[in-house]
């Protein structure tokens, strides 16, 4: 989607109400006005990381770990990233190694195993995670794969 898509309707008991889907260079901001008899008025927005126009169901968070689970061998492995509000630096970022997942974030000086069930919890409080290239995330591979502990 390039261009901007405007839906606009009628409630039964309100006035006529529409939302803007306008393309970003990261996703999508998603604007909503209402009617006020002579202007529209910015009732809000918020940025949206994808739009689609057919009713699908988003990926299960399983389908997300099992995109991710055999790709750190490979060139440019894949991991989950949650996007941290604009207003902060954390990028939590979940990568696939040894059989194991580990979480890293930037609060953090190491990674930390992490069960899919731990997984599931935090996507419950902070939508679901994307899908990313480790060299798109501030990590590199050794953010995952060495300790601290075990230099002591």
């Amino acid at each position: 989607m390039t261009d901007p898509i405007t839906l606009q309707w009628t409630p039964t008991t309100n006035l006529p109400r529409k939302v803007t889907f306008e393309p970003t260079d990261n996703g999508y901001r998603r604007t909503e006005h209402e009617w006020n008899g002579t202007t529209w008025r910015h009732c809000g927005n918020e940025h949206v990381t994808t739009c689609t126009l057919t009713p699908t169901d988003p990926p299960t968070l399983e389908e997300l770990l099992s995109t991710i689970y055999d790709t750190w061998t490979g060139p440019d492995p894949q991991v989950l990233v949650f996007d941290s509000p604009p207003s902060t630096t954390d990028h939590n970022v979940i990568a696939a190694v040894d059989g194991e997942f580990r979480h890293r974030n930037t609060t953090t000086d190491e990674y930390h195993a992490v069960t899919s069930d731990a997984i599931t919890h935090h996507a419950q409080h902070h939508g679901l995670p994307t899908v990313r290239p480790l060299s798109t995330t501030p990590y590199d591979r050794t953010h995952f794969t060495t300790s601290s502990l075990l230099d002591s």
